[in-house]
């Protein structure tokens, strides 16, 4: 069903609880290459200054040899790359999926992405550290500075600013022409979506959840850049923070034309089927009240794997929200195809595993 062009209640505010701030964003500014010699480093030890998201100077090695890394996005840039053997240490998270990181196996686990062990961290001499942007917090600067280990927080979940962060990181990591490759697959991939977004008035109102119940998704964050990019409107873009729970009546009064559930479900390239994400959606069908959201009551509910929202993948998630909210416009744009050219050109691995319910095909006309 195209979304209705009639006048539609606006979404009713509501007071938000339990609200975090959004990710960090990168400046205008570009990155800045310059070769020093500091009196921590050995003499013949040149260095390079970058920016990371927060537009801060960070001083790196000039040519690194040994990184730790804390994000999952940032480590796929990393083999997207082909710069893993330059890997010695990762969170906890990182290990929990053998299959997906195969070179992984036998590297020394550093502790969780959020608060890593600072000791395990140091005993690895690594040149630099990657991490989110908020986390860890600002006492991991401190702590790595004494042992000599620069941070570099870079933001690479977002829309917005992902090619200069992914471009600082491939200047870091002596791997330029590399990264750019990926960024020109990106690139053609969102050129197509905004093509296929041209050919419609329609901008659905979508109802975008996070991994928490009822926690929506608000401006600043990856979920309201990509629904933008899908051609539809975010409920949560007026809210006054950009993650927060809100309550069941706050959707019904909005009456979105869609629901989309953004799932942290973990192992999605081991799954063999689709369950975990179809009892996802089951649970939101079947959530007391929401029978009374025509969105929810004509089954128009989707379920999202966070692996392809966001991040290096970004256009795979876009490309089925777009599907869904679009039937009928552009079905040669395929992001089960986008994704198995993703993980085989630039992860190296297989194409395997379920990320999205429905496949835009199997709703069918609506």
């Amino acid at each position: 069903m195209q979304a209705s062009r009639n006048h539609r209640p606006s979404v009713p505010p509501l007071p938000i609880a339990g609200t975090r701030g959004a990710a960090c964003r990168p400046t205008a500014g570009g990155i800045v290459v310059v070769l020093l010699v500091f009196l921590f480093l050995p003499a013949t030890a040149a260095a390079r200054q970058v920016e990371d998201c927060f537009g801060r100077t960070v001083t790196v090695p000039d040519q690194v040899h040994r990184i730790v890394v804390l994000s999952r996005d940032m480590l796929e840039l990393v083999r997207a790359v082909e710069a893993m053997p330059l890997v010695v240490g990762v969170s906890d998270t990182l290990l929990r999926d053998p299959e997906f990181w195969p070179e992984l196996r036998g590297k020394p686990m550093v502790g969780r992405w959020s608060e890593p062990d600072y000791e395990a961290v140091a005993t690895l001499h690594p040149d630099l550290l990657l991490a989110y942007g908020r986390y860890p917090g600002p006492e991991a600067g401190a702590k790595l500075a004494a042992a000599g280990i620069p941070i570099l927080r870079l933001e690479v979940y977002m829309l917005s600013g992902f090619d200069q962060a992914a471009r600082t990181l491939g200047i870091v990591l002596g791997r330029e022409a590399a990264m750019e490759k990926l960024l020109a697959w990106r690139a053609d991939k969102f050129a197509r979506l905004a093509a296929c977004r041209r050919r419609t008035t329609s901008r659905p109102l979508v109802y975008l959840e996070g991994f928490q119940r009822q926690q929506a998704w608000g401006p600043g964050t990856a979920g309201n850049e990509s629904l933008g990019a899908a051609g539809a409107r975010n409920m949560a873009a007026g809210l006054p923070t950009s993650y927060g729970e809100v309550s069941p009546e706050w959707v019904l009064a909005g009456q979105p034309d869609a629901v989309i559930k953004v799932t942290s479900c973990n192992k999605r390239y081991q799954a063999t089927d689709d369950t975990a994400l179809r009892e996802e959606a089951q649970s939101i069908l079947t959530r007391p009240g929401y029978d009374a959201i025509n969105a929810v009551h004509q089954g128009k509910v989707s379920v999202l794997a966070s692996e392809i929202h966001g991040g290096p993948r970004a256009p795979v998630g876009t490309a089925y929200e777009f599907r869904w909210l679009h039937p009928g416009i552009c079905p040669d744009i395929d992001p089960v195809a986008w994704n198995t050219e993703y993980l085989e050109k630039f992860q190296h691995v297989p194409a395997q595993g379920f990320y999205a319910w429905p496949e835009p095909d199997e709703r069918g006309p609506q």
